[in-house]
């Protein structure tokens, strides 16, 4: 009896990992399947949404004066200039970077700011690219109401900042071959979820409301 047992439990095991054998050789083919039938990153037109720097802020708020003037009202005011300036540059270094690499690859490429991004840029374009952080990236993102339009963001500080929402930090010390992976479709989509916002009132009161993207307002916070 023992050996017919011994002989019953190696069959049910043997049993066991030819089904196992059998599942990994199904899901490895339909990997390869996937594989073959999933749809590439379509890249023709690309929109950069670009970060708006601290001086670009100061500018407008100024009455986007002369920047000698500007630069004597920041200093009295006791801000760095020069590290603003510094980091203007480098923000604004890091995006034709990315345009440039994007034009090579024979794309089209528009630019716009958070002041002239628009819907019909959106419509435009292929996919969004935001370059700056995380606040930049839900900026960009919070106007494409199309699902399947990508926002594929880069870090233009990855040195200075960790930007969740954007592609790796490796994309933006290497912006051609990030590009390169997406073009070749090396990558996976990552579907986020977004919170919709609704105001209910009387409908005689809707003609009387309009909506306003606050980033569009003209304030000054250190007037307050």
């Amino acid at each position: 009896m023992s050996v017919l047992n011994n002989f019953t439990v190696s069959i049910a095991k043997g049993i066991r990992r030819l089904r196992q054998n059998k599942e990994l050789c199904d899901r490895l083919s339909g990997r390869r399947q996937h594989g073959i039938n999933e749809p590439r990153l379509k890249l023709d037109k690309c929109l950069i949404v670009s970060k708006v720097t601290r001086y670009e802020y100061e500018k407008h708020s100024h009455d986007n004066i002369a920047d000698a003037d500007l630069e004597k009202i920041l200093r009295k005011r006791g801000s760095d200039y020069d590290a603003m300036i510094s980091n203007h540059r480098e923000q604004k270094s890091f995006e034709e970077g990315v345009a440039r690499s994007l034009k090579e690859m024979g794309l089209q490429v528009e630019m716009a700011s958070r002041l002239t991004y628009n819907d019909k840029l959106i419509n435009w374009c292929d996919v969004v690219v935001p370059c700056g952080g995380d606040g930049t990236f839900l900026l960009a993102a919070s106007r494409v109401r199309d699902a399947n339009k990508p926002v594929i963001g880069f870090n233009s500080a990855p040195h200075k900042s960790v930007g969740r929402l954007c592609l790796p930090t490796w994309c933006s010390n290497d912006v051609k071959g990030a590009l390169l992976a997406l073009k070749e479709g090396r990558f996976r989509w990552m579907r986020r979820s977004r919170i919709r916002t609704t105001i209910t009132c009387e409908p005689k009161l809707l003609d009387t409301i309009t909506p306003v993207d606050l980033h569009t307002l003209h304030y000054c916070r250190y007037c307050l």
